[in-house]
């Protein structure tokens, strides 16, 4: 059997790798672009196909960087996007990716914890109850910069961020809202 991990792809996603771990392009960005650099998520994405896990040299290095920028210790990379609330979103993607490779990394997985706890009251009426979603949301996080409209469910980063922390009838819910 082959190991991915020191192919010609590998290889080549590695050479890009920056010194702290991330790669040359902004951290958000799954869609591939000839002229773009590489960004951290697509990098991480290819990588986790070719089965790096965290015992991995080049993915323990972006965990730490990933999870000093959840922290509040460094910032990821000046990349703000506008029409939702950045501050919150930011941390959700970073946890998210930290979760995938490692799910009792402390600080993901207490960050993790509060995102539950929103999900939680979303879902508790067995659909997406946004009104509940939304409270549940300004409780837990108490936004001092107010957003006009909290961060909804990101399908995708809130599957990746959640495992093994939701109740079985709101993981349901979650998983049939987000199939649907």
């Amino acid at each position: 059997m082959m190991d991915h991990r020191t192919g010609k792809w590998a290889a080549a996603l590695l050479a890009e790798q920056n010194p702290d771990g991330t790669w040359p392009g902004t951290f958000h960005g799954l869609a591939a672009s000839g002229k773009a650099p590489l960004t951290t998520e697509q990098a991480l994405r290819r990588l986790h196909a070719l089965g790096f896990t965290r015992e991995d040299a080049p993915i323990r290095r972006c965990l730490d960087t990933m999870a000093a920028s959840l922290r509040g210790e460094r910032k990821i990379d000046t990349y703000w996007e506008t029409g939702i609330d950045w501050a919150m979103f930011e941390p959700l993607m970073l946890g998210a990716w930290i979760r995938r490779f490692d799910s009792e990394q402390p600080d993901a997985l207490a960050f993790a914890r509060r995102w539950a706890r929103v999900a939680e009251a979303g879902f508790a009426s067995g659909g997406y109850d946004v009104s509940a979603w939304n409270a549940a949301y300004e409780a837990e996080f108490r936004r001092k910069e107010r957003h006009p409209q909290p961060l909804g469910l990101s399908p995708m980063y809130h599957a990746m961020l959640l495992p093994g922390l939701l109740s079985p009838h709101a993981e349901r819910a979650m998983v049939r809202h987000i199939l649907r």
